[in-house]
């Protein structure tokens, strides 16, 4: 069995994106969270959509760096990741 590291993964910046974006305003609404529960849950399988969506939850708490975390995602996608990244969270 391979272990996976989900703290070194791109998944977890993606979340923190996602957390970002949707703390823009300082609150999260229900909508919102129902939105990335809905959609992690739909493409995961639920032990890793479940521990991604806590994740979420918990980025959602603090206050991240767009810079930093934006930078550290540019460093591990290529273009068309970035690309495909970029129409995911419009």
């Amino acid at each position: 069995m391979i272990e996976y590291n989900f703290e070194t993964d791109l998944l977890i910046g993606v979340m923190k994106v996602y957390a970002m974006l949707a703390t823009e305003d300082n609150r999260l609404s229900n909508e919102e969270r129902e939105f990335v529960k809905t959609y992690l849950y739909r493409i995961y399988p639920e032990n890793i959509s479940g521990y991604l969506f806590n994740k979420f939850e918990y980025f959602c708490s603090l206050e991240l760096e767009i810079k930093k975390e934006v930078s550290k995602l540019n460093s591990l996608l290529n273009y068309e990741e970035k690309l495909f990244l970029l129409i995911k969270l419009y």
